[in-house]
């Protein structure tokens, strides 16, 4: 829906619409425009499908690079969309089998308009666009059913069994099966692994084989087992074959039940943040500069530390003193290396006559 919120009346519009790669190429036939309730003529319009998204390449789809529809409106004659006034664009899509990879997407639109047909343009682009999540349904069930010999002769235990392994609850779930037209039903119930015990309708009726009963239980949730007991009392001296009463004569179930709605999406608008202002950065510096100079505790760190320099540098040239006057007071043989005083004018170890 485009809606004129201007003063004035716009007379040519030009549509970008994108639509995602789930959806099969779009049918131009298929695609109605109206103002007020009343639909445009085909000369009216242009429509051109464009292959690849034209204003989306984030949120796309992988499997395929999807559609663009390209619109003018005002081909043959001004529009004539006055203020307050809107255009209605419809058209179906399809999406036949979308691959578990597609988690978000999201079609944006963008929309040239103008008073005149080569005068000024102006652009607006949806600043929500609608999103499409994409959930994948798997239906995945087991049956089952096992006949164990009773207390009493002539009596049997029947269990039917269905596990709903699907990724949703079912709705309007029943199993049916047939009491050989010899026996008769004693009593049954129905249990469920997640609520224990359960009430179900039975309801019965006259079959070739004998009598169908069916346990219409409802909902089934995802992961649930549920579980129908029932005993049959029949003739003990009737000829009975076990092997017939183990065949399982089926279950029922509707669609699969939606946990969260299925409402409309949008996504939200992504403000970016712009360069901070020059001045701002400015002040704050100073202020940090500030606070460095102003701070006592850091400059009496910084007197500490360059009396401790000073002091290190003193020890080091006193040290360095010390050696030159050890080196002034005692000299070297020149012959065994040894040590001498300075007044010496011979070596005591090697003898030797020092000049």
């Amino acid at each position: 829906t485009l809606e004129n919120n201007g003063t004035s009346e716009i007379n040519v519009l030009r549509v970008m619409d994108d639509i995602p790669g789930i959806f099969e190429t779009p049918s131009v036939g298929d695609i109605t425009i109206e103002i007020e309730g009343t639909e445009l003529k085909e000369e009216q319009y242009r429509i051109d499908v464009v292959n690849g998204t034209q204003l989306e390449d984030k949120f796309v789809s992988p499997d395929g690079d999807g559609h663009s529809l390209r619109m003018t409106i005002g081909t043959s004659a001004p529009l004539g969309l006055q203020p307050g006034k809107a255009v209605v664009i419809r058209y179906p899509l399809n999406a036949p089998d979308p691959s578990p990879r597609n988690e978000l997407l999201v079609a944006p639109i963008k929309v040239d308009f103008s008073s005149e047909r080569f005068g000024p343009v102006a652009t607006r682009v949806v600043e929500k666009p609608p999103m499409i999540s994409v959930v994948h349904k798997r239906r995945n069930i087991s049956t089952g059913k096992e006949v164990f010999p009773g207390g009493k002769p002539g009596q049997y235990e029947i269990m039917l069994m269905f596990h709903n392994s699907s990724d949703s609850a079912l709705d309007d779930l029943a199993l049916h099966d047939i009491v050989p037209g010899t026996f008769t039903i004693e009593e049954s119930t129905v249990r469920s692994d997640k609520e224990g015990e359960r009430e179900a309708s039975t309801t019965k009726e006259s079959a070739r084989d004998g009598t169908q009963v069916t346990w219409a239980i409802g909902r089934i949730l995802q992961g649930e087992r549920i579980e129908v007991l029932y005993t049959i009392q029949g003739d003990p001296e009737a000829e009975y074959k076990v092997s017939d009463a183990q065949d399982f004569h089926g279950a029922t179930f509707g669609d699969e039940v939606d946990e969260e709605p299925n409402v409309p999406q949008w996504m939200d608008k992504v403000v970016e943040s712009g360069p901070i202002p020059t001045q701002e950065i400015t002040d704050t510096t100073n202020v940090e500069t500030e606070q460095f100079t102003d701070d006592p505790s850091e400059s009496e760190n910084d007197e500490g530390t360059s009396e401790e320099e000073e002091k290190a540098t003193t020890d080091q040239e006193s040290e360095n003193a010390g050696e030159a006057e050890n080196q002034a007071d005692s000299r070297q043989c020149p012959a065994c290396g040894v040590e001498v005083d300075i007044g010496s004018s011979i070596c005591v170890v090697c003898g030797n006559t020092l000049s």
